[in-house]
C-alpha cells in the first residue's frame, strides 16, 4: 500500500469502473480522514456486537438485540467523532467533498456499523436463540471463529485506509490457526454450530475458509456503500471475484452472445452455476441433456439419413403430398430455427452457424442432398474440436466439392475455384503471403479428392485423377507420388499457420465480442490457438472468459441481431412454447428479413457486421414481424404480464404511478434482464396511454411490441 495516508484509498476508488475520478489534495484528505473514522466505527461496532453476544449467552439480554439498531456508549462516542471530522475535513465548502468515493458521514457510519454487525450475524446466525446451547469446547470453537472474522474485517478496513500493509495476511493466518486449534476439540458436528452461509462446513479448514469469505464479503459491500462506490455484486456474494454472482447486464450479455437470448432454462442455469461454470458447461455440449429438442427433431428424418437414403426417400421429382428433394433443405431450416429457440446447447448452435458461414456453401439443385450431411458430418462435430479436423472434414465433403467445383478438379483439367477460396477465405487470408503460383499448386494437390456418396462421409480419393508430380506450396516441398497424403500435409500446414490462427481468432472475436477486435484479446486468442494446435475449445474459452468479453460495457448491446437471432430471441423472451411454433412461418420470416438460411450464394458467407442488417426496409420488416409475434402470430404465443393496472403512491411528494407505468414496468421486468433507457420506457408508457383504460384489447401485446422494437432489444 502507498505510504501516503490517502494513497491506498484513491487507488481503490479508481479501480472501480464507475468511479474513476480526478482528485484534489483536499478531497484526498477528506477521503483518507473519513476512511480512518470508518475504521473506528467498524472496531467499535464489532466489539459491541461481540460483547452483546457474550451477554446474550449468559442470559442477560434478548439475543436479537445484539444485531438491532441500538448504539452502545463506545459506538455513540465514535459516531460523534465521525460527524465532527466530516464537518471539519469534508463539509466546510463544496470543494472538499469528492465527486465520487465518499457520500456523507451518515452513509459511512451506517455502512461501517452494518459490516461489523453483519460478520457476527452471518457466522453465528441473526437469531442467537436458534444456535444450539454449546458445550464449553463448542463455545470456544464458535468464539474463535467469530472473533477471528471480525479481526479480519478490521484488518481489511485498515489496509484500505493505507495504515498498514500486512495486517490482512496476518489476520487470515491467525483466523485459520485459531480455528484449527479451538474447533479440533469440539464435540458437536461443526455444521450445527454455525449459521448460513457456514452451515455446510465439514472440517476446520472449511470453517476458516467460510469465515474469511464472510469477512471479505462484508468488507467489500460495506466499503462500497460507505464510499458510494458501485461494487460489483460478484465481490459481495462470497467475497471472491470468481464470477459466481452475475449482475443483470452481464447475464443478458452472456446469454445473448453464447446463445440466442435468455429463456427460463438458460437464465436459471447461469444463476445456479455462475458465469465461469456456465461457460464451461456450454463449451462441453455433450454434457447437456437436450431430450425435448431431440424428440422434436425426430420429426425431420432427413437430418440423420446417409447420402443415398436421401435420394431414395426424398426423390428429385414432384409428387403431390410426397417428400421431395427440396424438403431436405426445409427440414434443415426448421431444425435450425427449433434449435436456436429451444435447445439448451446454445453455444454449440451459434458455433455451428458461425462455422457454416465461414465455410459457406449454397443449397441448390443437387446440393439439396449435400446440405444436411454437410452440417451434420463436416461442421457440427468439429466446432469445439481442432480446426485441422474441421478443415479436413469440410474439404472431404460433397457439399464443398460441389459448391466450389472440387469434384471436377483432376490432373488434366485443373479447377482453381476451391484452392483460391481455401487460401483467401478459409485459412491464411489475403494477407497470408500466398502467390498465384501457390493457388495453382494447391489445386494440383487436391486433384483426385472426389465425392462418393456410397461412403459414410461421401468422400473417396481417386488416384487416377491425381497429379503425381512434385509440388511446392507456401514453402512446403511435396515429393512426387504423394497421393492423398499430400492434401493431408497441406491441411496440416495451413491449419498450423500463424496467419490462420490470427484469422480464426479475429473472426471469432468479431462474432462474440466486438466488430473492432481488441488488440490484447486478439493476441491472447491467437496465442491460445497456436499453443494448443488449433484447439477451438481453448480459443473460445480464452475469448469468453476474457475481461474484454465479461467486463467491458462497450462490448455489450453493440451488435445488431441477425434475423435468426432476432426471431429466436423474440420467441425466447416471450416464453413461447416450442410445441406451438410454426417453424415454417418463422424460417420464412427470417428469409424475408434478409437471412436466407443456407441460401447465401457467395463463398464468404453473410457479413458479420451490423451495418449489413440495418437498411431502412429491413428495419421496417423487423418492426412488423415483432408486432405480429407479440399478437401471437407464427405460433409464438407470448406469456405476457396481465394488464391489471396497479396504482401505487410513491414516497415523497404526492405522485401517482398510473396504470400505463405499472404495465410498462411489468413488461420491462418480463422481457429484459438489463435496464432500458428512460426514453424507451417513456415511449412505451406514452403508447400504452393511447389505449385508454386498463384491459383494452391489444393494450398489453402492442405495448410489448413497442418495447421489443426498442434499441435495447434489437441489439445484443
Amino acid at each position: 500500500m502507498s505510504s501516503r495516508p490517502w494513497g491506498a484509498l484513491v487507488a481503490l476508488v479508481i479501480a472501480f469502473p464507475t468511479s474513476a475520478l480526478a482528485i484534489t489534495p483536499p478531497q484526498a484528505r477528506c477521503l483518507a480522514t473519513m476512511e480512518r473514522y470508518g475504521l473506528q466505527v467498524v472496531t467499535a461496532a464489532s466489539r459491541g456486537a461481540l460483547g452483546c453476544v457474550r451477554a446474550a449467552e449468559r442470559g442477560g439480554i434478548v439475543p436479537s438485540d445484539c444485531f438491532g439498531a441500538g448504539v452502545d456508549g463506545r459506538l455513540a462516542t465514535t459516531l460523534r467523532r465521525l460527524r465532527l471530522a466530516d464537518a471539519r475535513w469534508c463539509s466546510r465548502d463544496g470543494s472538499q467533498r469528492p465527486d465520487a468515493g465518499y457520500a456523507d458521514d451518515a452513509t459511512l457510519a451506517a455502512a461501517a456499523r452494518d459490516a461489523a454487525v453483519g460478520v457476527v450475524a452471518d457466522v453465528l446466525g441473526a437469531d442467537l436463540a436458534t444456535v444450539p446451547a454449546p458445550t464449553r469446547a463448542d463455545a470456544r470453537c464458535q468464539w474463535a471463529v467469530v472473533t477471528g472474522a471480525t479481526r479480519l474485517l478490521r484488518a481489511l478496513w485498515t489496509e484500505a485506509a493505507g495504515i498498514a500493509g500486512t495486517r490482512v495476511a496476518t489476520a487470515t493466518r491467525r483466523l485459520d490457526d485459531d480455528t484449527r486449534a479451538a474447533c479440533a476439540r469440539s464435540t458437536t458436528p461443526l455444521a450445527s454450530l454455525f449459521a448460513l452461509p457456514c452451515a455446510a462446513v465439514a472440517t476446520t479448514t472449511d470453517v476458516a475458509a467460510c469465515a474469511v469469505s464472510v469477512a471479505r464479503r462484508h468488507f467489500q459491500r460495506g466499503h462500497g456503500d460507505a464510499h458510494a462506490l458501485a461494487v460489483p455484486c460478484d465481490l459481495t456474494d462470497d467475497g471472491d471475484a470468481n464470477l459466481s454472482c452475475v449482475p443483470p447486464e452481464l447475464e443478458e450479455h452472456v446469454l445473448n452472445r453464447l446463445g440466442y437470448g435468455p429463456d427460463p432454462w438458460t437464465l436459471g442455469r447461469l444463476r445456479a452455476l455462475g458465469v465461469r461454470a456456465y461457460v464451461g458447461e456450454q463449451l462441453h455440449p455433450e454434457t447437456i441433456a437436450d431430450d425435448a429438442v431431440d424428440a422434436q427433431l425426430a420429426q425431420f428424418p432427413s437430418l440423420t439419413m446417409p447420402f443415398l437414403d436421401l435420394r431414395v426417400h426424398y426423390p428429385n421429382r414432384v409428387v403431390p403430398g410426397q417428400p421431395q428433394s427440396g424438403d431436405v433443405l426445409k427440414e434443415l431450416q426448421r431444425a435450425k430455427v427449433l434449435r436456436a429457440i429451444a435447445s439448451h446447447r446454445q453455444l454449440e448452435h451459434v458455433l455451428t452457424d458461425f462455422w457454416f458461414n465461414h465455410f459457406n456453401i449454397l443449397a441448390t439443385d443437387r446440393r439439396d442432398y449435400d446440405i444436411s450431411p454437410y452440417e451434420r458430418l463436416a461442421i457440427r462435430p468439429h466446432v469445439l474440436g481442432r480446426f485441422r479436423d474441421l478443415l479436413l472434414a469440410v474439404i472431404r465433403s460433397p457439399g464443398m466439392g460441389d459448391f466450389l467445383d472440387g469434384r471436377r478438379n483432376q490432373a488434366d483439367a485443373i479447377n482453381e475455384n476451391f484452392s483460391r477460396e481455401l487460401l483467401e477465405l478459409h485459412t491464411i487470408g489475403v494477407d497470408g503471403g500466398y502467390t498465384e503460383a501457390d493457388v495453382t499448386a494447391v489445386a494440383h494437390v487436391f486433384t483426385g479428392w472426389k465425392e462418393n456418396q456410397a461412403t459414410a462421409d461421401g468422400f473417396e480419393f481417386l488416384a487416377a485423377w491425381h497429379d503425381r508430380s512434385a509440388k511446392q506450396v507456401l514453402g512446403l516441398a511435396l515429393p512426387a507420388n504423394g497421393g492423398y497424403d499430400e492434401g493431408v500435409a497441406l491441411i496440416d500446414l495451413l491449419a498450423s499457420h500463424p496467419s490462420t490462427a490470427t484469422r480464426v481468432a479475429r473472426k471469432l472475436i468479431i462474432r462474440f465480442v466486438s466488430e473492432n477486435p481488441p488488440p490484447r484479446l486478439l493476441t491472447a486468442a491467437t496465442d491460445a490457438y497456436l499453443a494448443t494446435g488449433g484447439d477451438l475449445r481453448a480459443v473460445m474459452e480464452t475469448i469468453l472468459l476474457s475481461p474484454e468479453f465479461l467486463a467491458d460495457p462497450a462490448n455489450r448491446r453493440s451488435k445488431v441481431k441477425r434475423p435468426l437471432h432476432l426471431m429466436a430471441s423474440l420467441a425466447r423472451a416471450t416464453h413461447a412454447e416450442p410445441a406451438t411454433l410454426n417453424l415454417d412461418r418463422v424460417r420464412r420470416r427470417v428469409r424475408e428479413l434478409g437471412e436466407d438460411l443456407y441460401g447465401f450464394a457467395a463463398p464468404p458467407g453473410y457479413p458479420d457486421v451490423s451495418g449489413y442488417w440495418t437498411g431502412a426496409g429491413s428495419m421496417l420488416f423487423r418492426f412488423n414481424f415483432i408486432e405480429l409475434a407479440a399478437r401471437g402470430a407464427d405460433g409464438i404465443v407470448p406469456a405476457l404480464p396481465a394488464d391489471v393496472g396497479a396504482t401505487t403512491t410513491l414516497a415523497g411528494p404526492s405522485t401517482l404511478a398510473g396504470t400505463s407505468d405499472a404495465l410498462v414496468d411489468a413488461l420491462i421486468g418480463d422481457l429484459f434482464l438489463a435496464p432500458v433507457s428512460a426514453a424507451t420506457r417513456d415511449t412505451a408508457v406514452a403508447f400504452a396511454d393511447l389505449f385508454g383504460s386498463v384491459g383494452t384489447p391489444g393494450r398489453t401485446a402492442e405495448t410489448a411490441a413497442v418495447l421489443l422494437s426498442s434499441p435495447e432489444f434489437l441489439v445484443h
